[in-house]
């Protein structure tokens, strides 16, 4: 080998090797004895000794490629490992080709270099490559987790940014509204409070507390959208991140939406209450039931007495007696009409309250009951007017019975709550709707605006102290207004004021009326 070619070879720590095939000489060039750490003065290569340098698993290789150049003529190139004189593992690149003439294999020659560093810096640099899939995996496995994850997941670093969320925030926020926020702007977007209703400083939130080092567990709060107004309930739990020498890098929270289950105790909570308040209403509603019918039931059984005891009887004279039974008649009437209250409601609750729709003559109906009515004021000494605004129907379908019912309840109790002043009946009509209106006002006791809500609920009156006073069972109301609705129309209160008076409005459907411009009833002032 030329000594230009070694001087070039040896500037790029290349060495070179030739075999003489016929002799079996090898020649190393300077730089191949640097690389095995040797010098020709200490040492005389030949083939085998050459190969012994070779760690097992590489010797056999090199053995079978030389042998093969030599004989056949093939080429090699081969990365193995040898130990040096100073005992040292390299890695090393063996390239060998064959010199043919007259098609004989004369010599075998090649190049020789060291790889060592290159291997090592391959497999450094494999094994971070290794490493960096691992944690791509092993992130990628805890992304697959926290997305299979129902509840919001939050990762903040320790500069208070938001660095990772899972699906359900993404699909909660959106990933563009989410990239503009810090943790405490996205706090401050929300109006927060305690569970109670009470207002709550930012600097609570469980993951700032967490960015200070606190672990917040199963924390509970109302939060409200600023943008949207949405409510919502959250239970949250909150941990901060810390590196390998415990130093806090960021915060994990995981919020769980609670607004459902909140929604649900609220709604058990007013179930209870409900059925609290309605076994103390059906309790209170048997107690006045109980005091309404045993009176009327102690004058029937009293006055029977006094009527069939013969020493008693003999004393009394005709009108007594005759006093005596119109007393027993009107208990029992009072009787009676409790608990036709009674059958009515129940049949009205279980669905089977049936009316009847016939054509009636409203004239003659709405008289009917202002005489009633008007004979009840003159004896509690009260006005009571009557008026009539437009055109009534002298005819219309509608269920006379049911029909008297209500009027006789709505504008009964007007006259019954009433001490003095006076009873107002308002009838008319709107043929554009088919509806009929009564407006009922007196200058009565009124209702307390904390009492209106319990008027038209069963079993409830508004004031049971007004109950025992006036007597009544409280289901006039309740029974009036379901029957009125029966009837296509309803029972309302319009306005109530305590010690003033209240006004109801009655409206009833008009099917097939017949209207006309004269009607029947007597209008104006009734003074006692």
């Amino acid at each position: 080998m030329s000594t230009l070619l070694e001087e070039a070879l040896s500037l790029v720590q290349v060495g070179g090797w030739e075999i003489d095939v016929d002799s079996g000489l090898l020649y190393w060039t300077d730089e191949t004895f640097r690389i095995h750490e040797t010098t020709p003065s200490e040492y005389t290569p030949t083939i085998e000794s050459a190969i012994a340098f070779y760690t097992p698993s590489s010797a056999p290789m090199i053995r079978t490629a030389v042998t093969a150049a030599m004989e056949q003529g093939k080429a090699f190139s081969l990365e193995l490992e040898l130990i040096t004189a100073k005992q040292r593992l390299i890695r090393v690149e063996a390239l060998g080709k064959a010199r043919r003439e007259n098609g004989r294999v004369v010599k075998i020659f090649g190049a020789f270099r060291d790889i060592t560093d290159r291997k090592q810096a391959e497999e450094k640099k494999c094994r971070k490559c290794q490493v960096f899939n691992e944690v791509k995996q092993e992130k990628d496995r805890l992304l697959s987790l926290i997305n299979s994850i129902s509840d919001e997941v939050w990762f903040s670093n320790n500069q208070k940014q938001i660095t990772l969320v899972n699906s359900p925030v993404l699909k909660e926020f959106g990933l563009e509204w989410l990239c503009t926020k810090d943790v405490k702007t996205f706090i401050e977007s929300f109006e927060l409070f305690h569970l109670d209703g009470s207002p709550r400083p930012s600097e609570e939130s469980p993951i700032l507390r967490a960015l200070q080092g606190e672990a917040v567990r199963n924390w509970e709060e109302m939060i409200r959208s600023k943008i949207t107004g949405e409510i919502r309930y959250r239970q949250v739990n909150a941990n901060p991140v810390r590196d390998a020498q415990g130093n806090i890098i960021g915060a994990v929270s995981v919020v769980r939406n609670i607004t459902e289950r909140m929604k649900m105790e609220k709604e058990l909570v007013d179930a209870k209450t409900a059925a609290e308040s309605a076994n103390l209403a059906k309790s209170q509603f048997l107690a006045m039931m109980s005091h309404e019918m045993r009176t009327p039931l102690n004058v029937i059984m009293g006055f029977s007495e006094l009527l069939v005891d013969d020493n008693l009887c003999q004393c009394q004279d005709k009108d007594q007696r005759t006093d005596y039974m119109s007393r027993i008649k009107r208990n029992g009437q009072l009787l009676v009409h409790l608990i036709d209250e009674i059958l009515d409601l129940s049949k009205i609750e279980l669905g089977g309250l049936q009316v009847e729709k016939t054509e009636l003559n409203l004239s003659e109906l709405i008289s009917d009951v202002s005489s009633i009515i008007q004979d009840k004021a003159e004896k509690k000494g009260l006005l009571f007017f009557m008026s009539v605004d437009g055109p009534l129907p002298y005819t219309c379908l509608s269920d006379p019975i049911r029909f008297k019912q209500i009027l006789l309840n709505i504008i009964g109790n007007a006259v019954k709550f009433t001490v003095k002043g006076e009873v107002k009946v308002l009838v008319k009509s709107t043929p554009a709707n088919s509806k009929l209106h009564i407006v009922v006002s007196d200058t009565g006791i009124g209702i307390a605006s904390e009492q209106v809500n319990k008027l038209f609920q069963p079993f409830s009156q508004a004031d049971i102290a007004i109950a025992h006073q006036y007597g009544g069972t409280g289901l006039g109301l309740v029974i009036s207004r379901k029957l009125a609705r029966a009837l296509g129309g309803d029972v309302v209160l319009v306005e109530s004021k305590q010690g003033v008076g209240s006004t109801f409005e009655i409206t009833v459907g008009l099917e097939s009326a017949k209207y006309t411009k004269y009607h029947k009833i007597q209008q104006g002032y009734f003074q006692p």
